[in-house]
Protein backbone atom coordinates (compact mmCIF):
# COMPACT_ATOMS: atom_id res chain seq x y z
CA UNK A 1 0.00 0.00 0.00
CA UNK A 2 1.45 3.48 -1.02
CA UNK A 3 1.26 6.58 1.55
CA UNK A 4 -0.09 9.68 0.45
CA UNK A 5 2.76 13.07 -0.30
CA UNK A 6 0.85 15.42 2.43
CA UNK A 7 4.19 17.81 1.93
CA UNK A 8 1.89 20.52 0.00
CA UNK A 9 0.00 20.86 3.56
CA UNK A 10 2.49 22.26 5.57
CA UNK A 11 1.65 24.93 7.53
CA UNK A 12 3.95 28.18 6.84
CA UNK A 13 4.85 30.07 9.69
CA UNK A 14 2.69 33.76 10.48
CA UNK A 15 3.61 36.53 7.99
CA UNK A 16 5.79 34.50 5.15
CA UNK A 17 3.95 31.96 2.47
CA UNK A 18 5.64 28.59 0.58
CA UNK A 19 7.60 29.04 -2.22
CA UNK A 20 8.98 25.42 -3.02
CA UNK A 21 9.12 24.35 0.06
CA UNK A 22 10.69 26.94 2.00
CA UNK A 23 9.21 29.78 3.99
CA UNK A 24 9.36 33.31 2.70
CA UNK A 25 8.26 36.72 2.96
CA UNK A 26 4.56 37.56 1.96
CA UNK A 27 5.77 40.56 0.16
CA UNK A 28 9.31 39.20 -1.52
CA UNK A 29 6.14 37.73 -4.58
CA UNK A 30 4.59 40.98 -4.83
CA UNK A 31 7.64 43.11 -5.12
CA UNK A 32 10.03 40.60 -7.48
CA UNK A 33 6.46 40.78 -9.84
CA UNK A 34 6.28 44.75 -9.71
CA UNK A 35 10.17 44.72 -10.04
CA UNK A 36 9.51 42.34 -12.90
CA UNK A 37 6.68 44.40 -13.92
CA UNK A 38 8.69 47.77 -14.07
CA UNK A 39 11.60 46.19 -15.72
CA UNK A 40 9.28 45.53 -18.86
CA UNK A 41 7.84 48.64 -18.82
CA UNK A 42 11.32 50.34 -18.83
CA UNK A 43 12.07 47.97 -21.95
CA UNK A 44 9.36 48.87 -23.92
CA UNK A 45 9.77 52.99 -23.22
CA UNK A 46 13.80 52.57 -24.42
CA UNK A 47 12.01 50.66 -27.41
CA UNK A 48 9.58 52.98 -28.61
CA UNK A 49 11.33 55.40 -28.15
CA UNK A 50 14.52 54.74 -30.60
CA UNK A 51 11.77 53.33 -33.23
CA UNK A 52 10.27 57.21 -32.73
CA UNK A 53 14.11 58.31 -32.86
CA UNK A 54 15.01 55.97 -36.29
CA UNK A 55 11.73 57.23 -37.84
CA UNK A 56 12.16 61.04 -37.35
CA UNK A 57 15.92 60.41 -38.68
CA UNK A 58 14.49 58.29 -41.98
CA UNK A 59 12.36 61.16 -42.60
CA UNK A 60 14.94 63.89 -42.39
CA UNK A 61 16.84 61.62 -45.02
CA UNK A 62 14.14 61.26 -47.14
CA UNK A 63 13.27 64.67 -47.21
CA UNK A 64 16.99 65.81 -47.94
CA UNK A 65 16.84 63.31 -50.65
CA UNK A 66 13.80 64.18 -52.33
CA UNK A 67 15.57 68.14 -52.01
CA UNK A 68 18.59 66.95 -53.73
CA UNK A 69 16.71 65.11 -56.39
CA UNK A 70 14.57 68.53 -57.36
CA UNK A 71 17.79 70.44 -57.68
CA UNK A 72 19.29 68.10 -59.93
CA UNK A 73 15.94 68.08 -62.21
CA UNK A 74 15.71 71.66 -61.60
CA UNK A 75 19.23 71.46 -63.94
CA UNK A 76 18.97 73.27 -68.13
CA UNK A 77 21.12 70.54 -69.26
CA UNK A 78 20.01 67.39 -69.78
CA UNK A 79 23.78 65.71 -69.40
CA UNK A 80 24.06 68.03 -66.62
CA UNK A 81 21.01 66.48 -64.97
CA UNK A 82 22.19 63.18 -65.59
CA UNK A 83 24.99 63.67 -64.16
CA UNK A 84 23.73 64.89 -61.10
CA UNK A 85 21.19 61.98 -60.23
CA UNK A 86 23.85 59.88 -61.12
CA UNK A 87 26.35 61.74 -58.71
CA UNK A 88 23.37 61.66 -56.34
CA UNK A 89 22.46 57.47 -56.40
CA UNK A 90 26.19 56.94 -55.75
CA UNK A 91 26.74 58.99 -52.68
CA UNK A 92 23.41 58.65 -51.14
CA UNK A 93 23.34 54.81 -50.19
CA UNK A 94 21.21 54.42 -53.25
CA UNK A 95 17.93 56.00 -52.64
CA UNK A 96 18.26 57.50 -55.93
CA UNK A 97 18.31 55.40 -59.10
CA UNK A 98 20.83 55.96 -61.02
CA UNK A 99 19.54 54.92 -64.30
CA UNK A 100 16.01 56.75 -63.95
CA UNK A 101 14.94 58.55 -66.80
CA UNK A 102 15.96 61.93 -66.39
CA UNK A 103 13.42 64.13 -67.56
CA UNK A 104 12.24 67.55 -65.92
CA UNK A 105 9.07 66.88 -63.58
Amino acid sequence: MQMLDMTWNVIAPRGQALLGGRAVPRWLPALLSTLAAMSLLVVYATVVREVADNGEARRVAVVAQSDALWRCYALRGSSERKACVQALGSTAGGLAQADAPVTSP
